[in-house]
């Protein structure tokens, strides 16, 4: 599967999640999770590590966090 096709896949199935009733809030992390990682994955270039510390400051989960 292509990075795209991917990203798509877990932006559709986090809308999914997020909109269901009841709403399971760790599986929207889980998703928002898997599309943080991809995109910090294939980042590239001297912003990339400021990428992955926002990132993991926007979710709360430390994950990623290179500046404090």
């Amino acid at each position: 599967m292509d990075t795209e096709s991917e990203l798509l896949e877990h932006v559709a199935l986090a809308e999914r999640t997020a909109t269901a009733n009841p709403m399971d809030r760790a599986a929207v992390i889980a998703h928002v999770q898997a599309i943080r990682y991809r995109l910090v994955e294939i980042a590239d270039g001297p912003i990339a590590a400021f990428m992955a510390d926002d990132a993991a400051r926007i979710l709360g989960d430390g994950i990623g966090r290179l500046f404090f």
